[in-house]
């Protein structure tokens, strides 16, 4: 009898152990994970003369590069932002739109995207037109 439920039981194990595996699901919002370089900013307002660069410095090069809970910013070569982040469903103008929210900071402005052909664009809650920025990147 040991002969035989010996090899059924560790013929069973190879079942089991297996199922145990803890199957996290990936976050909604695994579109943002890739490269992304920086490819323009809208808006109506003055560039600051900061000495310090950003995406809005002419010849400026910014990858933005994020991975299921994390994103790193790289500003010409050197990395300038580390952190996580979130992205949860927040209402704009009567319409469900993604928010980010970096590093946990809720009380942050709040900052949208929307994701088209390759192309991120992270936009506020004003509008182009009155102030408001949106800054495009395409996928690397």
């Amino acid at each position: 009898m040991k002969k035989i439920f010996y090899p059924l039981f560790l013929l069973s194990i190879l079942f089991v152990v297996p199922g145990c595996e803890k199957n996290v699901p990936e976050p909604a919002y695994s579109e943002l994970v890739g490269k992304w370089g920086y490819t323009g900013t809208s808006c109506k307002c003055e560039i600051s003369n900061s000495s310090s660069p950003s995406e809005s410095t002419p010849g400026t090069l910014t990858v933005l590069n994020f991975t299921p809970k994390s994103y790193l910013k790289f500003v010409n070569h050197t990395q300038s932002a580390v952190g996580t982040y979130t992205v949860v469903s927040d209402t704009l103008n009567n319409q469900t739109v993604n928010r980010i929210i970096y590093d946990g900071n809720s009380t942050a402005p709040r900052t949208f995207y929307r994701l088209a052909g390759g192309v991120l664009t992270f936009y506020t809650s004003t509008p182009v037109g009155q102030g408001g920025i949106e800054t495009t990147y395409n996928a690397e």
